[in-house]
């Protein structure tokens, strides 16, 4: 297929829920991928709470799968039963 047209991110659909299996995520698909919550909630993960990210160009910023879920697992609290020990 030599004139066929190469996808780019956003055309393959990283943003949508059903592609969360892909390996960089825009702001929208890894909102999408960890679920519940929106774009902004990632941009401030981000900018405010050390989210790993990739900058491509001034505009473009991708955020590794890996680092993602790397990032979610710090982020994690143990609750116990009880309050405080």
């Amino acid at each position: 297929m030599p004139n066929e047209k190469v996808k780019t991110n956003t055309e393959a659909g990283a943003n949508l829920p059903q592609n969360h299996n892909r390996e960089i995520f825009d702001d929208d698909g890894a909102a999408a991928y960890v679920g519940g919550i929106k774009a902004r909630a990632i941009r401030d993960w981000r900018t405010h709470r050390g989210l790993p990210f990739l900058r491509l160009t001034h505009k473009t910023i991708r955020i590794r799968k890996v680092d993602l879920d790397k990032w979610l697992a710090r982020q994690s609290v143990a609750i116990t039963r009880g309050g405080c020990a």
